[in-house]
């Protein structure tokens, strides 16, 4: 564990020294300056905020045994739409260049989109008609009443092996 660790230090510092001569070497290093600040912006004041918005919609909205493959759907939309929104906005389209940007970018992103939620409605559903599918669920379904039953093993109401409650009181002695 510890080689493996230096080893992602060294990385790291690799990494970090590549970028300083990047700099160094920049000829507008203003311009570099400006986008690692817009790009810091707009993480922290739209992005994340977003991504938070759109998981605690999702969590109240989904029912808990489908959640995890909601999410997973979510992340998988949320990298396809960064991976497409440069081509999408047509940064680097010039009219100069008719080959740069040739395709129709915003109906691909809508196809690959699709596809994404098409595979999670897939999933969605195998998981629902697997047997024993409630016991994965992360917890009660925001929309469902908790109902009484069976205890949970180990709880506070389940038996023990010597068929007593679990409940605290006078221990028996003998």
């Amino acid at each position: 564990m510890r080689a493996i660790r230096a080893a992602l230090v060294l990385l790291g510092l690799v990494g970090i020294g590549y970028g300083a001569l990047g700099l160094a070497t920049e000829s507008r290093p203003v311009s570099v300056g400006l986008f690692a600040v817009a790009a810091i912006l707009g993480h922290d004041l739209l992005l994340a905020p977003l991504a938070i918005l759109v998981a605690v919609l999702a969590r109240r909205l989904v029912p808990a045994d489908l959640y995890p493959v909601v999410r997973g759907g979510l992340i998988v939309s949320g990298a396809v739409v960064l991976a497409f929104l440069p081509t999408v906005l047509g940064f680097g389209r010039r009219a100069t260049n008719p080959s740069a940007l040739p395709l129709n970018y915003p109906l691909g992103l809508a196809v690959t989109l699709a596809a994404v939620w098409l595979v999670t409605a897939a999933l969605a559903v195998l998981r629902r008609r697997r047997p024993g599918a409630h016991q994965y669920a992360t917890g009660p379904a925001p929309h469902t009443a908790p109902t009484g039953g069976n205890p949970e093993p180990g709880g506070p109401e389940s038996p023990t092996k010597d068929g007593e409650s679990g409940q605290p009181g006078p221990s028996k002695v003998g």
